[in-house]
C-alpha cells in the first residue's frame, strides 16, 4: 500500500514515518509503485500535505522529518513545481511565518523553501505575492539560520528583490557582515551575504536604506586576511557602489575613513603579489604563461581603476580640502605616490591632488614648496599610460593657472613634455590636453612666451634653428582633424599676441618689438589659426578672440604686414563685412571650417560674452574689434594717397578698402577688448 509513498521522491525515505503520517491523516495513498508524471507528483504531495494539515499544524515529531523529506525531494528539479502546486510549499511557509517556530523545525522549513524556489519562477512569484518574505528578513537576525534564509532570498531572485529591499534588508546584511566573526560558519556566511548583496545591488536605489557606516564595514571585511582575489574584489566593488552616493562619500570624509580605501588599494599589490601590476590604461599588455594568473591581474587592475574613480569623486568635494589639509599624512602619501612605480597609484595621486589644487594658496605651496610640477612633467615625458598622462596634464594645468607658478613650471623642461604630447597622433585627446596646457602656461606670461619662441636647435646652421616650439604647435593645427585641438592652438596664438602687445609693465618697448618681429617673421602662418577662430558661424567667445587678435596684430607695423594678407581670403573678408554691416556679403557664403566648438571656460581670462547674455552683445564686440582692425590696417598699411606702404603689390585691394572704409564711423570710435581679466575701452581715430 505504501510502496508508492516510498518512491515519491525516488529517494530512500523513512517508510515508517510516511506510514504513520498517512495513518494519522486517514489517507488512501494506494497507487503505482513509481511516480513518473507531473500530475502524479502533485497528487501525492497534496495527499501528504493534507495528512500533515489534519494534525492541526501541530509541530510534533512528525513535522520535522516530513519537512526534511520534502526538502531532500526538492533537490530534484522535477519535484519543485509540484511542491508549489500541491500547496505543500504554502503549508510550510505558513508554519515559517508563525511567531514561534521550534528550533529543530526552523532549519528543515527553510531548506524546503530554498530548494523549492531554486530555478522555479512560479514558486518565486508565490513567495512574493503571498508576502512570505518579510518574516524571512526578520529571521535573518538569528545567526543559526541566516545562511539558509539568505539562500532562500537569493533563489527567489528578481521577483523578491524589491520586496526585501523595501523591508530594509541592507542594514541587516551589513550587520551580519559586521558581526560575522561571532557566527558559527563565518566563511559560509560571508559568501552568502556577498552573493545576495551582489544580486540586490543591481536594483535602482538599492543602497538608500544602507547605514552610513556600510562602506566602513565592507572595507574592513575586504581588508581582513584570508580572502581569495575574487572575494576581495567582490567586497570592494560593493563598497564602491555605495560610494557612488554622495552620502557615503561625505561620511568617509567626516569620519576620516578615506585612508582605509587608500590602504586597500596599496595592499592589493602586495597581498596578491603574483598578480602583479597591470594597468587597464596601458597601451601594451603583458602575456603570462598562466592564463588564470593573467585574469587575476586584470581583475585586480580593474577594481583598482574603479576605486581610483571613486577616490577622484570624493576628492572633488569641498569637504575633502577641509578634512585633509596639505600637511596631512594622507596628502603626504599622495605626494609620494607621484613617483612610485605603480602607474595606477600615480594616476590616483594626480587626480586627487589635482582636485585639491583649486585655490591660489594651495597651488602656490604645491609648486613653490613641494615642487610637485617636477614629477608631473617627468610622467608626461616618459609614461605610456593614457590615464596617467591625462591626469598629470590636468593637474599641471590647474597649477599653471596661478601666474606666479607659470615660469617655474616652464623651467622644469615643460616644452619637452608638450612636444611629446603634441606629437601623439594616435591619441587625439592627448594632443588636445597638450595644446590646452600650452595655452595655459603662456597666458599672461612673458617669460613663457619667449620660451615658446626659442629655436628648436641652438646651431645656426641647423634647419631647426629657424623653427620654434610655437612652430610645432602650429604644425599640430594643420595636421589634426580634431576641432577642439585646433581651437586650443588658435587660442594659444591669441594668448601670445596679448602678451607681446600688452606686457609693457614687465618688458621694455624694444624687447617687445623684437619679440613681435621674431613672432611674425618665423610664423607667417600665424593668421590661419586666428582666421579659424574668426570665421565661426555664430557669435561666441572664441570668435571674438579671433577678431581681437587681428586687431592687436594690425596695431603694429610688423603685425599689419602679416594680418593684411589674410583679408584676401574670401571667407575672412566675407565675415568681416558681415560683422561690420550685419548682413552677409552674398547668399550662400561658406566658411572653411563650420564644425567649430562653441564656448570654452577659462579661469584666467575674462569672457567677452557672459553666461546668459544675449548673443547680440558678442556681435557688438566683434564689430568694434573689426572696426579697429580696419582702422589700424588703413593706418599702418595704406598711405593717405591710397598707395601701399610695402614694396609688394597691395594685398588689401582699393576696391575692398573703399567698401570697408565706408563702414568706419566718422570721428572717434571706442572699442572693447578683453585683456588680463578686465574689459577696457581704447580710443581709436580714423586717421
Amino acid at each position: 500500500m505504501f510502496s508508492a509513498v516510498e518512491e515519491i521522491f525516488n529517494h530512500a525515505i523513512d517508510v515508517q514515518l510516511l506510514t504513520r503520517v498517512a495513518e494519522l491523516g486517514h489517507l488512501d495513498i494506494a497507487g503505482p509503485d513509481v511516480v513518473t508524471t507531473h500530475r502524479e507528483r502533485v497528487d501525492r504531495l497534496r495527499h501528504l500535505k493534507d495528512a500533515l494539515e489534519n494534525m492541526s499544524w501541530s509541530q510534533n515529531d512528525l513535522t520535522v522529518p516530513a519537512a526534511e523529506a520534502i526538502a531532500n525531494g526538492c533537490r530534484s528539479p522535477e519535484w519543485r513545481l509540484p511542491c508549489g502546486e500541491s500547496g505543500m510549499l504554502d503549508f510550510f511557509l505558513a508554519l515559517l511565518s508563525m511567531r514561534e517556530v521550534a528550533p529543530d523545525l526552523l532549519r528543515p522549513l527553510l531548506r524546503v523553501v530554498a530548494n523549492a524556489c531554486a530555478d522555479t519562477d512560479e514558486n518565486r512569484r508565490f513567495l512574493v505575492e503571498q508576502r512570505y518574505l518579510p518574516p524571512l528578513v526578520q529571521r535573518l537576525k538569528e545567526p543559526d539560520c541566516a545562511q539558509l534564509i539568505l539562500a532562500t532570498i537569493y533563489n527567489a531572485r528578481e521577483p523578491a528583490q524589491q520586496q526585501v529591499l523595501h523591508e530594509g534588508i541592507f542594514p541587516v546584511l551589513i550587520d551580519l557582515l559586521s558581526n560575522r566573526d561571532d557566527a558559527e560558519h563565518a566563511d559560509g556566511l560571508l559568501e552568502s551575504v556577498t552573493r545576495l548583496m551582489q544580486l540586490l545591488i543591481e536594483c535602482p536605489r538599492s543602497t538608500d536604506q544602507s547605514p552610513d557606516y556600510a562602506v566602513d564595514v565592507l572595507l574592513r571585511v575586504a581588508a581582513a586576511e584570508g580572502h581569495d582575489p575574487e572575494d576581495f574584489v567582490a567586497m570592494i566593488e560593493l563598497a564602491l557602489v555605495h560610494l557612488s552616493d554622495v552620502r557615503f562619500q561625505r561620511h568617509m570624509l567626516t569620519e576620516h575613513a578615506l585612508e582605509m580605501l587608500l590602504s586597500i588599494v596599496v595592499d592589493s599589490y602586495s597581498r596578491f603579489a603574483d598578480a602583479g601590476d597591470l594597468s587597464p590604461g596601458s597601451q601594451g599588455s603583458r602575456e603570462s604563461p598562466d592564463k588564470a594568473r593573467a585574469e587575476q591581474r586584470g581583475l585586480l587592475a580593474r577594481v583598482r581603476d574603479k576605486a581610483i574613480g571613486a577616490l577622484s569623486e570624493i576628492s572633488a568635494l569641498p569637504e575633502f580640502a577641509a578634512s585633509y589639509p596639505l600637511d596631512s599624512p594622507l596628502v603626504g602619501s599622495l605626494r609620494m605616490w607621484l613617483s612610485v612605480s605603480q602607474t595606477q597609484l600615480r594616476t590616483c595621486s594626480c587626480l586627487m591632488l589635482g582636485n585639491l589644487a583649486r585655490s591660489d594658496a594651495v597651488c602656490r605651496v604645491m609648486v613653490r614648496d613641494f615642487r610637485l610640477h617636477e614629477p608631473l612633467i617627468h610622467n608626461l615625458c616618459g609614461c605610456q599610460d593614457i590615464h596617467l598622462l591625462h591626469a598629470a596634464a590636468g593637474f599641471l594645468k590647474n597649477l599653471a593657472v596661478l601666474p606666479a607658478n607659470k615660469a617655474a613650471i616652464a623651467e622644469a623642461k615643460l616644452t619637452d613634455a608638450l612636444t611629446r604630447l603634441w606629437s601623439m597622433e594616435a591619441v587625439p585627446q592627448m594632443q588636445y590636453a597638450g595644446a590646452s596646457l600650452g595655452r595655459q602656461v603662456v597666458t599672461g606670461s612673458y617669460e613663457n612666451v619667449l620660451r615658446f619662441l626659442e629655436p628648436l636647435s641652438p646651431d645656426p646652421d641647423s634647419p631647426a634653428h629657424s623653427r620654434t616650439y610655437l612652430s610645432l604647435l602650429f604644425h599640430l593645427f594643420y595636421h589634426t582633424d580634431h576641432a577642439a585641438t585646433k581651437t586650443e592652438v588658435a587660442r594659444t596664438a591669441t594668448a601670445v599676441l596679448r602678451v607681446l602687445h600688452r606686457a609693457r609693465d614687465i618688458a621694455s618697448k624694444q624687447d617687445l618689438e623684437q619679440a613681435r618681429r621674431r613672432l611674425y617673421q618665423l610664423h607667417p602662418d600665424l593668421v590661419q589659426p586666428l582666421a579659424y577662430l574668426a570665421c565661426q558661424t555664430s557669435p561666441s567667445v572664441v570668435r571674438s578672440e579671433g577678431w581681437f587678435a587681428f586687431a592687436l596684430m594690425a596695431s603694429s607695423r610688423e603685425g599689419a604686414v602679416v594680418v593684411d594678407d589674410i583679408t584676401t581670403d574670401i571667407d575672412v573678408y566675407s565675415y568681416l563685412l558681415e560683422i561690420l554691416t550685419g548682413t552677409p556679403i552674398a547668399e550662400g557664403t561658406t566658411v572653411s571650417d563650420p564644425n567649430i566648438l562653441g564656448t570654452f571656460e577659462s579661469k584666467s581670462e575674462s569672457e567677452s560674452v557672459r553666461p546668459g547674455k544675449d548673443p547680440s552683445g558678442a556681435r557688438d564686440i566683434d564689430r568694434e574689434n573689426a572696426l579697429m582692425l580696419l582702422s589700424q590696417l588703413l593706418k599702418n598699411r595704406v598711405s593717405p594717397d591710397g598707395t601701399c606702404k610695402c614694396t609688394s603689390s597691395p594685398s588689401f585691394p582699393l576696391t575692398r578698402r573703399g567698401r570697408a572704409t565706408r563702414c568706419l564711423p566718422p570721428g572717434e570710435r571706442f572699442w572693447k577688448i578683453s585683456c588680463g581679466g578686465r574689459v577696457r575701452c581704447i580710443k581709436a581715430l580714423n586717421s
